[in-house]
């Protein structure tokens, strides 16, 4: 098995199976350029987190009803 960031617990790899984390590790490389539209909307969504205009998940779930 692949090797996957740290975190709170260890892997045993003869029982533990990560589909999603194994689908990251083998998912193809983005080849699509980087355009100024993506840039606009990363420097958008930062000024947007800086200035506190976000919601947590719990509240987004409460919104949607979920």
């Amino acid at each position: 098995m692949a090797t996957r960031p740290d975190d709170d617990r260890q892997l045993n790899s003869t029982t533990d199976h990560d589909p999603v984390w194994e689908a990251f590790l083998n998912a193809p490389l983005d080849d699509e350029p980087f355009t100024e539209e993506d840039e606009l909307a990363i420097k958008e969504a930062n000024e947007d987190f800086a200035a506190g205009r976000v919601i947590t998940h719990k509240e987004l779930k409460r919104r949607l009803g979920l």
